[in-house]
């Protein structure tokens, strides 16, 4: 893996340069390169129990690098006394100075799936560790903090058909992410700002010739992290209905069928991490009509 980046002036200095008429121009924090060498290894293996149904076990390593462009380009300057409205960076952070350390994960999965008959189901279970963690700092953008991470959770997926034309079904994700505390060597569950939220949905369908119609919903649950802080969760409803026609088909939708009023996942994250309040209040889309009309050519 290689890493390059450009010189950058501090956004900060930019916006004074923009805004500011005192502010003319400011020096740039060097930029650069890196390099990793890493050896990632992967297995893999699937039985047949029966005709059918299979279970299947996985091993995968995986390495990742925080973003850059939130780490890098950032200086501290002081006005230069011999050309006012220059300004002269004192310190920074750049990619020559503060590489950037890599985050080694191994993942390991077991699943099982059936398809027989009316029913079809299938899950799996799996288990990720990393030798360190990601993390934001309001101050230096992203970085890398040297403690165990863990997460790992269960999945799944069932329907059942109850005849030719209907259908129902069900879904599934239960999460959960730790990392483990340097002084008691206890696992904590991470701050809802780095973690992933469990879901549960479920589904009744019609199909019938041309016709097809499908209610559905979805709920994200609520979560505690190990630090005061909650996602607060939501269900919405959807409902949609298609119609082929001689020439392509038409289809009538209604998301959020109950007009469920409520702040997304990632709103209620960017909260926690950016402390704005209604700032990053981000509410999901209300009530939602549609009307398409599409053609397979």
């Amino acid at each position: 893996m290689h890493n390059k980046v450009d010189d950058f002036v501090d956004a900060n200095q930019q916006v004074n340069i923009a805004l500011d008429p005192n502010t003319k121009s400011a020096e740039a924090v060097k930029g650069g390169s890196a390099g990793y060498n890493i050896g990632l290894f992967h297995a893999g293996t699937l039985y047949k129990l029966t005709d059918d149904s299979q279970v299947w076990a996985n091993f995968s390593q995986g390495f990742d690098l925080p973003d850059a462009a939130k780490r890098y380009g950032k200086g501290s300057y002081i006005e230069d006394s011999n050309n006012p409205g220059h300004m002269i960076l004192t310190g920074s952070t750049d990619i020559n100075s503060a590489r950037l350390s890599g985050v080694k994960t191994d993942s390991y999965e077991l699943g099982y799936r059936i398809d027989r008959g009316s029913i079809s189901f299938q899950t799996a279970a799996y288990y990720a560790i990393s030798d360190k963690s990601i993390k934001s700092n309001r101050n230096l953008g992203l970085v890398i903090e040297d403690k165990d991470k863990r997460t790992y959770g269960i999945e799944g997926a069932i329907a059942y058909y109850l005849n030719d034309n209907w259908s129902l079904g069900a879904n599934g994700h239960l999460v959960e992410t730790e990392d483990r505390d340097k002084t008691t060597g206890q696992w904590k569950k991470v701050g809802i700002g780095y973690s992933s939220a469990s879901k549960v949905g479920s589904w009744l369908g019609y199909s019938h010739d041309r016709y097809t119609a499908r209610l559905q919903s979805q709920t994200m649950l609520d979560r505690e992290d190990d630090y005061n802080g909650k996602l607060h969760g939501y269900t919405t409803i959807d409902f949609m209905t298609t119609v082929d026609l001689p020439v392509g088909s038409v289809t009538f939708a209604v998301n959020n069928l109950l007009n469920e009023d409520y702040t997304t996942v990632w709103g209620q994250k960017a909260q926690a991490l950016y402390g704005g309040g209604e700032r990053y209040n981000y509410k999901g889309r209300g009530r939602t009509v549609s009307l398409n009309y599409q053609v397979k050519y």
